[in-house]
């Protein structure tokens, strides 16, 4: 039997909707067999949707209510996903690389402070092991696109990049009402949770590292309003013209299974920003621009990216399946059609949990993105949120090998 024969024995902490919908959905149509066989989460609700999703599989998982109990249970994985909440990040990481699991997927962000994203870092370094980070917008098409046409030198030297993350109502109702993303402590900040990706997709693409961060932002859209009531009814005031009434068809079923608390949007208790712009300045004198924002729908919602460099452009939006590039030189305009499949993320979701796969099965060394391209997409995070909160400019330093101090 060789190596991609073999059934890959998975183990899940977390089985909550990105568990399902960003692995489990695509294992049954894997070409590679695939068998989860542990699952830790003490929501009755998400193991038993998760083991809908496993219908495919000859036998169920063993399920354990906590993941230190699964751990200490179970053996001999090929891989491990952890997809619970940022402020869970960290320890069933540690402890999954202390069991002796080499092949570990982590959603992002990293973790949820400085310190837990350091120490993770420094564990997978000590056991010589990269960790698969959920930055699934890397394998997207449009994003390795721009990357291929960036590195062909089709615009020559990047000079700046703008990218703007426009939220649609969906998302923004789940990051403001939802029962740990809307407090900093559980999720790190709107910024971490919602746009840590875009933030080492500007990385990425500026092919540098960090050097110095300013921010501005804060809360102006979702602030308390004594006029509507405390929960989201038919008795509120404006629901009949609210976006994020949940009593709104099209948006209750936007949510789906996703749990979130009944309150009114404006009038949650929440720490979390709903507008922050980032400006970055990279050690090769790229600068980058970044707005994230959250209350948006329609056309030219999402991510907007726009490229300069020191012969052309490049720019586009992630929802129209095609990137733009224009020569200055020659003025030669080109439209690069895209084929994408129908998976979130501008398609990255499959090619990110068949890339899960590849590692497991060990026909894949490195994942396309790792733990240290996290830890420095949320050292700008919480670069950016000091910047914001102490009206200064933040430095990024760099003391030591794979270590990252903000100054």
């Amino acid at each position: 039997m060789t190596e991609t024969d073999k059934t890959l024995r998975i183990g899940l902490i977390g089985a909550g909707g990105r568990a399902v919908g960003g692995y489990i959905r695509y294992f049954k149509q894997a070409s590679q067999s695939v068998e989860v066989v542990a699952i830790a989460d003490p929501s009755e609700h998400n193991v038993k949707v998760c083991l809908e999703a496993l219908n495919f599989q000859s036998s169920q998982p063993t399920i354990y209510s906590d993941w230190k109990e699964m751990l200490g249970a179970v053996s001999d994985l090929d891989g491990m996903i952890i997809a619970t909440p940022n402020f869970l990040h960290h320890g069933p990481a540690m402890v999954s690389l202390d069991k002796g699991i080499r092949v570990l997927s982590l959603e992002k962000p990293l973790a949820a402070t400085p310190k837990d994203c350091r120490s993770v870092v420094r564990k997978a370094e000590e056991l010589g092991v990269s960790i698969q980070l959920g930055f699934t917008f890397r394998l997207s098409p449009f994003f390795a696109k721009v990357k291929d046409l960036l590195t062909s030198g089709d615009i020559g030297n990047v000079v700046s990049i703008q990218m703007d993350e426009l939220v649609g109502p969906r998302t923004t109702s789940v990051l403001f009402r939802g029962p740990w993303r809307r407090f900093t402590a559980l999720s790190g900040g709107s910024l971490l949770e919602k746009s840590c990706h875009d933030l080492d997709l500007l990385t990425w693409m500026a092919d540098s590292r960090p050097v110095r961060v300013s921010s501005f932002g804060g809360t102006a859209i979702f602030r308390p309003n004594t006029f509507l009531p405390e929960k989201c009814n038919d008795k509120c005031p404006i629901s009949d013209s609210c976006v994020y009434f949940l009593g709104n068809d099209a948006m209750v079923n936007n949510i789906g299974s996703l749990k979130m608390d009944e309150c009114c949007i404006y009038n949650s208790r929440k720490d979390i920003a709903d507008h922050q712009s980032v400006q970055i300045q990279y050690e090769n004198g790229v600068v980058c621009n970044f707005m994230l924002n959250f209350n948006t729908a329609g056309h030219h919602s999402g991510k907007n990216l726009h490229i300069v460099g020191t012969r052309g452009r490049i720019w586009g939006n992630i929802h129209d399946k095609e990137v733009i590039s224009h020569n200055m030189e020659t003025g030669k305009v080109t439209e690069h059609t895209l084929e994408v499949n129908n998976s979130p993320h501008g398609g990255g979701n499959i090619l990110h949990a068949e890339e899960f796969l590849r590692l497991a099965a060990g026909t894949q060394e490195k994942p396309m993105s790792s733990e240290y391209d996290a830890f420095v997409s949320a050292m700008i995070c919480f670069a950016a949120d000091r910047s914001r909160a102490e009206k200064r400019q933040v430095s990024i330093q760099y003391p030591g090998f794979k270590d990252i101090e903000l100054v």
